[in-house]
Order: C-alpha cells, then sequence, then structure tokens
C-alpha cells in the first residue's frame, strides 16, 4: 500500500502550488489580435455611427432652413390650456385629437417610435419636456424610415421626438410642440425639418435650445 501511486490533485517537488488537471494551455498567438480586431471593429463602428447622424442632421438642418418660410404660413398657434398634472386614476378629456397643452399625467411618452397609438395624457407631458410629438398611420415606406431616422437622432428627454401610430391619418401626419401645431396631408420634408428644428427642447418645464 505504502509504494500505491496517490491519484487525483499533486503537489509540486518545492511543496509549494497544486497542479489541479495537468498542465496549463499555452495562450494562442492569436488571441491579443482577436482582441484588438474587435477593439478596431468597435472603434469603426461608432465613427460609421457618428458620420451618419451627422449627415442626417445636415440633411434636416438643410432641409429646416428652406421650410421655415413654408411654416411660418401655415402654423397653428394655440392658447396655453394649463400644467397641472393630473392625480392618480384622474381622467381628463381635451376636446382635441391633438392637444398640444393643458392638464396631464405626471408620466410622460418616452421618445422614439411606438407602434400602438400612445394616451393623449401622457404625450402633453412629452410636449411639456419640449418633445416633438408626430402622428403618423400608414405613410410610404421611404417616408417612414425618414421620420424613424431622424427620431433617432434626438432621443433626449428634453429635446426628442416621439412617433406615435394614429389610425385614420393615412398617408398624412399632424406634428405637435407646446402650444403649436401642423397638419399636413402627405410629407412635406421641409415643413416638417423646420417643425422640428424651430420647437425641438423648448419646452415650458426645462428649455434646452
Amino acid at each position: 500500500m505504502a509504494n500505491k501511486k496517490k491519484q487525483g490533485r499533486t503537489r509540486s517537488s518545492n511543496g509549494r502550488g497544486l497542479n489541479w488537471g495537468g498542465p496549463k494551455k499555452k495562450a494562442s498567438r492569436w488571441e491579443p489580435l482577436a482582441i484588438v480586431a474587435l477593439m478596431l471593429a468597435g472603434v469603426g463602428y461608432f465613427i460609421w455611427s457618428w458620420s451618419t447622424d451627422q449627415k442626417l442632421e445636415e440633411t434636416l438642418l438643410a432641409l429646416a432652413a428652406e421650410g421655415e418660410p413654408l411654416l411660418e404660413e401655415r402654423l397653428e398657434r394655440h392658447r396655453d390650456n394649463g400644467r397641472r398634472h393630473l392625480g392618480l386614476g384622474e381622467i381628463f378629456q381635451y376636446g382635441d385629437r391633438y392637444p398640444t397643452s393643458g392638464p396631464h399625467s405626471s408620466i410622460w411618452t418616452r421618445t422614439g417610435v411606438h407602434d400602438s397609438p400612445q394616451p393623449s395624457i401622457n404625450l402633453v407631458h412629452a410636449l411639456e419636456h419640449g418633445n416633438i410629438v408626430i402622428y403618423i398611420d400608414q405613410p410610404a415606406a421611404d417616408v417612414r424610415k425618414t421620420i424613424e431616422e431622424w427620431a433617432g437622432l434626438y432621443t433626449g428627454q428634453w429635446d426628442g421626438i416621439v412617433v406615435t401610430a394614429d389610425p385614420g391619418l393615412g398617408e398624412g401626419m399632424v406634428l405637435s410642440a407646446w402650444r403649436h401645431r401642423i397638419q399636413l396631408e402627405r410629407f412635406e420634408p421641409e415643413i416638417v425639418a423646420a417643425f422640428i428644428d424651430r420647437f425641438r427642447g423648448r419646452g415650458p418645464e426645462q428649455a434646452v435650445r
């Protein structure tokens, strides 16, 4: 029995360190290169994304400059109906399909694209923050793509864009900001861009532009 070999863990000859399962694997010489490649890919994607967004914004601002005179001719201005926060469970009827102010929920609609209709009491709070709300129904594919790209440019809580479904508009759209609105029978990029640029980030609660 004394000569029987012990199996399992073994102690090194100097009494320090344990070998728990054979020799260590030697690191592949390709591993550092793979890590560097991944890092470069990440940096490349960031630069590409930033460049794409910059071009999108430049296009939007150029269109806005063209559309400013047209916007002024067709812009609706509405009175201030207040900013009271509704109590828990309290409901409110605006008497307007596209309200631009008034009592509203303490919860606001988040920026981004919403494929289902959003409650007006939440949308009005988003307007108070300085967000733009765009109501759409069934725009052409290229129009929807443009609207979604523009919404992706501005996602801040105080200066973003909310896109919400509104069945019945067809190819038309409505844009609202705090106390301002414009209704379009079809997408007019210059006017849409001008509306976004003029009112985004200029809500009564915390103007950031």
